[in-house]
C-alpha cells in the first residue's frame, strides 16, 4: 500500500489561483487576494492533518503576491498613461 500522504486541495487551489493572478488582466486581483486566503487555510489544514503539499501552498503564496504587484503596477500605469494624456490636452488648449 502507498503510504504517502494527500496533497491538500487548497495547496493546489493557492498555486491555481496564484498562477491566474499572474497571467489575467484585472481579474487578477480578485484571484489575487484570494491565493492568499486559501495559502493560510491550506496551511492550517497542512499543520492539522499531516497532508502534504506545504511546498505547493508556499509557491501559490509567491505567485499571488508577485500576482497581485503586477496587477497594481498596471493599474497605475495604466491610470499615468491617461493622466499624462489629460495634462498634455489642458496644457494645449491653455
Amino acid at each position: 500500500m502507498d503510504t504517502t500522504p494527500q496533497t491538500n486541495s487548497n495547496a493546489v487551489l493557492c498555486i491555481v489561483l496564484g498562477t491566474v493572478a499572474m497571467v489575467i488582466p484585472i481579474i487578477g486581483i480578485v484571484t489575487g487576494i484570494m491565493g492568499i486566503v486559501y495559502y493560510r487555510k491550506a496551511k492550517a489544514a497542512i499543520a492539522k492533518t499531516g497532508e502534504a503539499g506545504e511546498g505547493i501552498a508556499i509557491t501559490g503564496l509567491v505567485f499571488s503576491i508577485v500576482g497581485l504587484a503586477l496587477q497594481i503596477l498596471i493599474i497605475l500605469s495604466i491610470i499615468a498613461f491617461f493622466g499624462f494624456i489629460m495634462l498634455g490636452i489642458i496644457a494645449e488648449s491653455a
